[in-house]
């Protein structure tokens, strides 16, 4: 029986997919993933699945404000249909670079991001026990309509951000979900995500050291966007040579999409 499920939504962003899942399957070479494209049919997805071993599961775009917690549900429910103690919702920029080393420490964690009463788990990557899978699935808050009301999950001062994007957060969704059900968010300090800070020229330095990690100190950070990997490659080689002989550059390169 599996440990972990490994689970991502795919939209739009098969080369994103192609620079990271070599480094899942690396470190957990048969452990169960599966990619969900929130409805985007290109064919590259079928072939990741055929070379990494994953399952592929063509879905329907689910992201959209008017469904909801529909995407979250889904993903619960894919999980669920199967074995393993804990799914492991991870983002097509996330990067692995060693298995984890210990036992996650709750029954939700990952990086936590926030602050002044509005603290959540980054979704870059977070993971739920088997226990508190079920919790969320019996208590039925993903299945009605709770969640098409923005104001159930969305901060005041980011409600017209999602509104011009059209779109949910699945990480403030499921803050609002283990709060209402008093399930206590855990930092796991094997995992590091930058959180709102999604490119790498933005970061700070200390930051991006850590979404680096070349002292293997995270088993997983994120974000490794491919844009940003070929900004470094081409803009800063000062910052590839620092780390060329580093096996995770090496493997990224590698399987750079051209």
């Amino acid at each position: 029986m599996n440990k972990y499920t490994f689970i991502c939504n795919a939209y739009k962003d098969h080369m994103q997919l192609a620079l990271n899942l070599p480094s899942l399957r690396r470190v957990y070479p048969d452990e169960r993933i599966v990619i969900i494209t929130d409805g985007d049919p290109a064919l590259e997805y079928a072939d990741f699945a055929a070379r990494y071993k994953c399952e592929l599961i063509r879905g329907e775009r689910l992201y959209s404000l008017e469904c909801g917690s529909q995407i979250t549900q889904r993903m619960i429910d894919t999980y669920l249909e199967s074995s393993g103690d804990y799914l492991v919702k991870f983002d097509t920029d996330t990067h692995f670079f060693r298995p984890l080393a210990s036992e996650p420490p709750g029954t939700a964690s990952g990086c936590i991001w926030g602050s002044y009463g509005f603290r959540y788990l980054q979704g870059g990557c977070r993971l739920f026990s088997r226990s508190c899978a079920e919790q969320i699935d019996r208590s039925g808050i993903l299945k009605g309509n709770r969640y098409k009301d923005i104001t159930a999950w969305c901060p005041p001062t980011a409600e017209e951000e999602y509104k011009d994007l059209g779109q949910v957060s699945d990480d403030f969704i499921v803050r609002d979900v283990l709060l209402t059900l008093g399930i206590e968010l855990t930092d796991y300090p094997e995992i590091f995500s930058a959180g709102y800070i999604k490119r790498w020229r933005l970061m700070d330095i200390q930051t991006l050291t850590r979404v680096l990690n070349t002292d293997k100190r995270y088993a997983i950070t994120h974000p490794w966007k491919l844009d940003d990997v070929k900004w470094a490659l081409a803009l800063k080689p000062l910052l590839v040579n620092t780390f060329a002989s580093d096996a995770t550059w090496q493997d990224t390169i590698a399987n750079l999409p051209q």
